[in-house]
């Protein structure tokens, strides 16, 4: 088989996998509202005890860190900056940082981004400086409304309509090593533009890591390559969908029978009044 007809066959399956892709985010979509449903009739007991454990923990390490400062113990993580600061930077502007875990209170930070990363700061003096996100070439970024947006995202998508998450290393799984940095932008057009300029820099490190591999981003090799890392995002996305439509199955399933077990309740109930 020559390399075009293999490279054929490959960017048949990536249109049919970005077809059932586009198939399973109607179905989750469908799959939400059912909860959502559910939710207004059961109330909101589940989501409110993981959003105040979520917070207590957020609050307890806060106060954790801040009784060791008084002792004069700094808690902080401060490091040197891996972030290349040599060339202009890509883009400049305020956005709204959150910390590290659910609970944390959003601060407004001037952020600069690079060819390596993004560094964010108290503010446009750029003295003192907050953190860093170093953007590698698997980066992705995601708005808040996304269904696969990782990590917390799905808890700010009321009161943060315009806000998306960087999520450093996907391939870390769960563990400690994922890196998630949520921003807020003033409006859509700011997003779009954090967004897109955030996704273009981890491109472009791919790109780079490529040519210093030899590959020839002109050839059907190459092409291959790229069609391949395609089928790879499409494949973690529909892992992601399908895990994401199993959890909720489940909710709706446990929701619909609690309903239905106070619902004959109070039927009963009623019948001996």
């Amino acid at each position: 088989m020559s390399l075009n007809n293999a490279l054929g066959h490959l960017q048949e399956a990536d249109a049919v996998g970005k077809a059932t892709s586009s198939k399973m985010e109607a179905q989750t979509k469908r799959l939400e509202k059912m909860n959502t449903d559910m939710d207004q009739i059961s109330g909101n007991l589940d989501t409110t005890e993981a959003i105040v454990g979520d917070m207590e923990k957020g609050y307890m390490q806060y106060l954790g860190e801040s009784a060791l400062g008084c002792v004069g113990i700094d808690c902080s993580t401060k490091v040197e900056s891996k972030v290349d600061t040599s060339t202009p930077a890509i883009k400049e502007g305020w956005l709204e940082k959150r910390g590290p875990m659910f609970g944390y209170k959003w601060e407004r930070r001037w952020c600069s981004l690079f060819s390596t990363g993004l560094l964010y700061y108290d503010d446009e003096a750029k003295a003192d400086r907050k953190g860093d996100v170093d953007i590698k070439k698997a980066t992705k970024v995601f708005s808040f409304q996304k269904n696969k947006a990782p990590g917390d995202a799905i808890k700010h998508r009321g009161e943060k309509p315009f806000g998306f998450v960087v999520d450093v290393t996907p391939s870390a799984g769960g563990g400690k090593e994922r890196r998630l940095f949520y921003f807020d932008a003033p409006n859509k057009t700011d997003q779009t533009e954090w967004m897109d300029a955030i996704d273009a820099v981890a491109r472009k490190l791919k790109k780079k890591d490529k040519d210093n591999d030899g590959i020839d981003g002109g050839a059907p090799i190459d092409q291959i390559n790229n069609v391949l890392d395609d089928l790879m995002d499409t494949a973690v996305d529909l892992g992601d969908q399908a895990r994401t439509q199993a959890k909720l199955v489940k909710e709706v399933t446990v929701k619909v029978d609690t309903t239905t077990v106070r619902l004959d309740d109070q039927t009963e109930r009623l019948k001996k009044m």
